[in-house]
């Protein structure tokens, strides 16, 4: 019995033919172009004078062309604070990059050219808000500053 199992065995494994013809397979996949902000901390502490506190916002930059140039900008801002008013000239922005780039309202609305040579690998990018008055020098109350930031890519 054990000899008729063994033969039948031998009989059908060559039976089985092994082919070696290739097959050509692939992957793919279409990245698309992104060109955007995404907001990773959308809160900060404003600071008062003339120097920068360390809270600021985190932004990353989403943009896989390298041979475009990117413009960031200041597309809207709004401030609350009641019934007082701060003139936007009084008003400034540190943006990190690591390159460190100052400047008023009016300066980030016109934004600036941003190579990807200057973003680090996380893409992120800091700003940080300071209104050029003594804090002192404001009425009691909350100050808001609202805003949206923009990146072109062209």
């Amino acid at each position: 019995m054990k000899k008729h199992l063994f033969t039948l065995f031998i009989l059908s494994i060559s039976s089985v033919s092994f082919d070696t013809e290739s097959a050509n397979v692939r992957f793919h996949k279409r990245i698309d172009e992104s060109c955007g902000i995404e907001v990773i901390k959308d809160h900060g502490e404003i600071s008062f004078g003339h120097r920068y506190g360390h809270d600021s916002l985190s932004l990353k930059l989403l943009a896989n062309q390298r041979d475009k140039r990117l413009v960031f900008r200041l597309s809207y801002i709004n401030v609350e604070m009641g019934a007082e008013t701060i003139s936007h000239d009084k008003i400034h922005f540190k943006v990190e990059t690591p390159d460190r780039f100052v400047g008023n309202v009016d300066y980030w609305r016109q934004g600036i050219e941003i190579n990807q040579e200057q973003l680090d690998s996380s893409k992120q990018i800091r700003i940080s808000a300071r209104v050029d008055l003594n804090e002192y020098q404001m009425p009691a109350g909350e100050v808001t500053l609202n805003m949206e930031w923009h990146l072109d890519c062209y």
